[in-house]
């Protein structure tokens, strides 16, 4: 489906796909069903599977980038995948908007939308703070530090395939979908100020699943993920270390 700019878009829900997929035809849209079983595949971790970019890539290449210069608009199943003998995986927690990213990264998306129930990333708690205003543009390294510290709207491991393609990551309301949301890029220019001030630590993606994620798969290991672009390993957990 093509917006008013001529953009194609490609929807992965997680239980909503029906519906989703009965509401883009009501509206005219060609629409296909697609199990993301067919297209991420993972290794055999069963509930927190870490994707396969590569093979992943290749899947999507070959199944939703034919639909898309068709002019239909995919609908994927979110929060799933499966081994490379086919083996139904779990992502874990944020595994929705994860398989929104790494179909993203795999398509080489020009721009990566995250619907939620808040309008993008804020600067407080709306809730604890009634006059907490959205952030318009943030970085990564931003937005990994603000998920380290306790923001709910996205789990880091969703920002990761983005991130590593280098493509822009917005966060709308789905409510309010005029709003502009929030844009999550490499550098940003947003007003000084406009962040809370942050230590800058050295935030891993791995440091951040032990430290908040106890029972975790990867606890115990000893791959270290780099959350931050440029970071080496070699931080304990916990310490953080002011640039």
């Amino acid at each position: 489906m093509a917006d008013s700019y001529g953009n194609r878009h490609v929807y992965a829900y997680a239980n909503e796909q029906p519906v989703s997929l009965a509401a883009l035809r009501q509206l005219g849209a060609k629409s296909r069903s697609i199990e993301a079983t067919e297209l991420i595949v993972t290794d055999s971790y069963h509930g927190g599977a870490e994707p396969r970019a590569d093979e992943t890539k290749q899947k999507s290449s070959a199944v939703v980038a034919p639909l898309l210069e068709a002019g239909e608009t995919p609908v994927v199943t979110g929060f799933i995948g499966a081994t490379h003998d086919g083996r139904l995986t779990t992502l874990g927690r944020g595994g929705s908007d994860y398989s929104a990213t790494i179909l993203g990264a795999a398509l080489d998306a020009d721009e990566i939308i995250i619907w939620t129930d808040v309008e993008g990333v804020l600067t407080a708690d709306p809730r604890l703070v009634p006059d907490a205003r959205t952030i318009p543009e943030i970085s990564y390294r931003e937005a990994a530090e603000l998920a380290y510290f306790g923001a709910k709207v996205l789990h880091p491991k969703t920002i990761q395939p983005a991130m590593d393609r280098q493509i822009p990551v917005r966060v709308c309301n789905s409510r309010a979908p005029a709003e502009a949301g929030t844009l999550i890029v490499t550098e940003s220019k947003a007003a000084p100020g406009f962040l809370p001030s942050l230590s800058s630590p050295h935030v891993s993606y791995s440091s951040y699943r032990q430290n908040c994620c106890p029972d975790d798969r990867h606890k115990q290991s000893d791959d270290y993920h780099d959350f931050l672009p440029g970071e080496k390993p070699g931080i304990n957990d916990g310490e953080h270390a002011s640039s």
